[in-house]
């Protein structure tokens, strides 16, 4: 993806490889050859001899994304687009493709490749929503693993694996819903144990948009963990403080970071968004919990909400160091194609380029709507300053060390890679 005109943002070592394309790979018939680019950390070589190109995006790697099809296809080689966005706008992504598949492809996968081998590639396929009841091993050694950041006492990095699938919000900004749908779907514990141990990593990433969703099925997963000693890191809804129980059984299995989003310390801002499971004025009480009950806290915040100005901002900086929250990730509302806000912004006359994802000459990380009671360049001023202020030293070692919190040391190395990006202007937007 570019995060500044013309350039690419790369990494001579990444923190975390994708998921997607391991799990496709495992899906592919055999006796086909795959390989696996992450241009995070890898160059393209387009001369290569391929008989199929797949590409998976988001909206902020469309652009990029849209290059490399062509290039491709300028060499004749067809070319196979999925993901989030190419979902939700199939004819702008069809553009650039020889086939769309829209929606989560395991159930028919095998149908593409078949077709393709018969040569009657369909323009667009339509994937029906998987059960996630078929057990699928991630070929997680087709990536160069040398080029992600080993976790300590680990030889492999990180490794993101999903538990379950879907959410029954529908918070305006986000997308999970649509590609996912409402109803949560979740894989047998049985089938999680066996990827781990398949995979052999110490390290993993939950990607569920909320691991503890199903309280029932959320011990049953922990309790699961517990004999394979791993270590890892999910997404959890910031209510599941209201179980402590569920929370003292996950840090027993490993989890050393629950990831929240609390989004806005606004109220006004959170109903703008129809975030209605959050409550401000539970924040504190609720982050308490989680490091009474040994867990650290890894929180992001959206600024540009309808109900934010500056000093909304400035309220969240002193509210991440009074509640001593271990990491944060700062963004600044980016209106993303096929979501309530998007169409709202666009029908406001709000958005200053509906195509933004495809513009050249400005920047990727700006922004790209208009707030309601903020400026656009202020937004954006500000957003870098609460960055600075949060990964200063000082701000680092009072939230961590002052007194120790659970697991600091863990914390404080992904605070300081967090802090280099912050210091280049560097930004993943994952």
């Amino acid at each position: 993806m570019y995060h500044r005109v013309g350039q690419l943002l790369k990494f001579e070592k990444a923190f975390i490889p994708s998921i997607t394309m391991p799990t496709l790979a495992a899906l592919t018939p055999e006796g086909i050859e795959v390989e696996i680019i992450d241009e995070h950390v890898d160059d393209i070589n387009f001369e290569s001899k391929v008989d199929l190109v797949g590409i998976t995006c988001h909206t902020f790697s469309a652009s990029r994304a849209y290059e490399i099809a062509d290039e491709f296809r300028k060499r004749k080689v067809p070319v196979i687009m999925g993901g989030i966005h190419p979902t939700v706008l199939s004819e702008e992504a069809k553009g650039h493709a020889d086939c769309v598949i829209t929606g989560e492809v395991e159930d028919i996968w095998e149908k593409v490749i078949y077709d393709f081998k018969l040569k009657a590639l369909k323009p667009y396929y339509k994937a029906p929503f998987p059960d996630l009841q078929r057990l699928v091993i991630p070929k997680i050694k087709l990536i160069n693993l040398k080029n992600y950041q080993k976790m300590p006492f680990s030889d492999l990095p990180t490794i993101p694996l999903e538990t379950s699938r879907g959410c029954p919000f529908a918070c305006d900004f986000c997308l999970v819903t649509q590609f996912y749908g409402s109803h949560h779907r979740v894989k047998p514990v049985e089938n999680v144990v066996k990827e781990i141990a398949a995979i052999g990593a110490r390290y993993y990433f939950f990607c569920d948009v909320n691991i503890g969703a199903d309280k029932k099925r959320a011990r049953e997963l922990f309790r699961a963990l517990v004999p394979l000693k791993i270590k890892w890191a999910g997404q959890f809804n910031i209510a599941a403080a209201a179980d402590p129980e569920m929370l003292r059984l996950a840090k027993v299995s490993g989890c050393y970071a629950a990831y929240l989003g609390i989004e806005s310390i606004s109220a006004g801002s959170l109903k703008s968004v129809n975030k209605k499971m959050n409550r401000v004025e539970e924040y504190a009480a609720q982050l308490k919990v989680f490091h009474q009950c040994g867990i650290p806290v890894h929180a992001s915040f959206v600024f540009g909400l309808d109900g934010d100005d500056e000093r909304t901002i400035d309220q969240t900086v002193e509210f991440v160091d009074r509640n001593r929250i271990d990491k944060v990730t700062y963004f600044f509302l980016y209106p993303l194609p096929g979501t309530r806000q998007y169409d709202r912004l666009k029908a406001e006359g709000r958005m200053v380029n509906d195509r933004y994802w495809l513009d050249k000459d400005r920047p990727l990380l700006d922004v790209h709507y208009q707030p309601k009671k903020i400026s656009r360049e202020k937004l954006l001023e500000k957003f870098w300053e609460a960055n600075d202020r949060t990964f200063s030293w000082s701000s680092i070692i009072k939230r961590l060390f002052l007194p120790p919190q659970p697991q600091c040391l863990t914390s404080f190395v992904s605070n300081i890679f967090y802090r280099s990006m912050i210091q280049k202007r560097e930004l993943s937007f994952s």
